[in-house]
């Protein structure tokens, strides 16, 4: 830019020079070559000015473009699934995965998640009854333990050196739109869904816990806090 301006500037110098030779030629000597001389330095420099503005457009160009093509790095996933489109239990589908590295930067990915399997009642107590542990069937009027298996599998990561904290991030929603209040926890002791670090192409699958509404249907909703998520309607 700085070039550009002393170019232009200088051209200027040269014009008004040219001008003011012109004008004393009228008193003494002509010199019309001197001016044709500084015209076609004017000229030039004229087309230096063009050839230095093109360089400086398409500089600017190739920064947008290499702009554009790091931001157009999102993941996209087919994940069409939400709370007036929930997916059958049984289906598979995409989530997007976003986390942060140690120097604040985003990585991105996408998961697959499955939600099946769903017990309720007595056969969810069933399924929580082990040798280690008993639970009770929850206090509250009206509500039921459900268990059902998790799986979440990290198909892709931007970075196959950092790991993926995933657990059985599940809340419950009636159709209303209402949440169910977890209000006790309990887990399948020896099956429970894993909460750990998984990295790209890892996997983890288990079961998980969770207080309903007796006999009503519910909404299963998978939920990473960040850009997961995935819904599944139980009738």
């Amino acid at each position: 830019m700085k070039k550009l301006l002393f170019t232009s500037a200088l051209a200027t110098s040269l014009v008004l020079a040219a001008c003011g030779n012109g004008e004393e030629s009228t008193e003494s000597t002509d010199n019309s070559t001197e001016v044709e001389q500084l015209q076609e330095q004017v000229t030039q420099l004229e087309e230096e000015n063009v050839q230095l503005q093109e360089q400086l457009d398409n500089t600017s160009t190739a920064v947008e473009e290499e702009t554009d093509d790091s931001d157009s790095e999102e993941v996209e996933v087919e994940n069409e699934s939400s709370r007036s489109n929930p997916l059958a239990l049984g289906e598979t589908t995409e989530v997007k995965v976003v986390t942060y590295d140690d120097e604040g930067e985003e990585l991105q990915g996408k998961a697959n998640v499955t939600v099946d399997n769903v017990l309720r009642g007595q056969e969810a107590l069933g399924a929580l009854e082990t040798e280690g542990m008993i639970t009770e069937a929850p206090e509250e009027e009206g509500i039921e333990w459900a268990v059902f298996d998790l799986s979440y599998e990290l198909v892709e990561f931007e970075d196959d050196d950092y790991p993926v904290n995933v657990s059985d991030d599940v809340e419950i929603y009636l159709e209303d739109g209402s949440m169910v209040e977890q209000t006790g926890y309990t887990w399948v002791e020896g099956q429970e869904f894993p909460m750990g670090e998984l990295y790209s192409g890892g996997s983890a699958s288990g079961k998980v816990a969770r207080m309903v509404k007796e006999g009503e249907p519910i909404l299963i909703k998978f939920d990473d806090f960040m850009e997961a998520e995935a819904w599944y309607l139980v009738k």
